[in-house]
């Protein structure tokens, strides 16, 4: 259970760094070289409206602030669901690798969206692998 709910926390911490933490130095605006043809462009992939991203984005802000950076009094928790913050950050990595960098600012790193999935999907089956062997009964 603490390993699944800190995976959540970090991957809606990391997602507020990129996508709705404009005055955060990591924040797509600051580094994408068009900012208005990246958020049109962003929008249309992760199939959102402007104005469905702006309340997925609240309610990113709203899980971090309420459960993660602070723990609130409120009764009840509302996780977010992660599909369409995977979705806006895989676009995020296609545009910065394709757009945005240069040769050797990726050295070591996926170099393009389909090594990037892949790199994802064989640590997301690793993770899954160690989860489960950890939730074994111990014996005896």
């Amino acid at each position: 259970m603490t390993v699944s709910n800190n995976s959540l926390d970090v991957a809606v911490l990391e997602w507020c760094k990129l996508m709705a933490d404009r005055n955060d130095k990591h924040h797509w605006s600051h580094v994408v070289t068009d900012a208005a043809a990246f958020e049109g462009s962003l929008l249309t992939a992760i199939g959102m409206t402007k104005d469905e991203f702006a309340g997925y984005e609240t309610a990113m802000r709203r899980y971090r602030d309420k459960f993660i950076a602070h723990l609130d009094s409120d009764a009840e928790m509302d996780i977010p669901q992660l599909e369409q913050a995977e979705r806006a950050v895989a676009f995020y990595h296609s545009h910065v690798v394709e757009q945005e960098a240069e040769g050797i600012d990726l050295h070591g790193l996926p170099a393009t969206g389909a090594q990037m999935a892949t790199y994802y999907h064989a640590e997301e089956r690793s993770a899954a692998i160690r989860y489960d062997a950890a939730m074994q009964p111990v014996a005896g």
